[in-house]
């Protein structure tokens, strides 16, 4: 899978004198559900869609306990 990015030039707000610098901004592709997520992952291993779903449910109510 690729990245779409675009090159930016941003300064450096603490030292506006300092030359620019570029840095990679990547290019959002559109988004999907957490269906079609769980979809695709489970495409690639031998866990079933609703098993992938349960496993994503339960790593993203643990994220902000973390």
């Amino acid at each position: 899978m690729t990245v779409k990015f675009n090159v930016v030039e941003r300064g450096n707000p603490t030292k506006p004198e300092a030359p620019k610098k570029f840095y990679p901004s990547i290019q959002s592709s559109g988004r999907i559900t957490l269906r079609q997520l769980a979809e695709t992952a489970s495409q690639m291993s031998t866990l079933s869609t609703m098993d992938v779903m349960a496993a994503i449910e339960s790593f993203l109510k643990l994220v902000p306990q973390e």
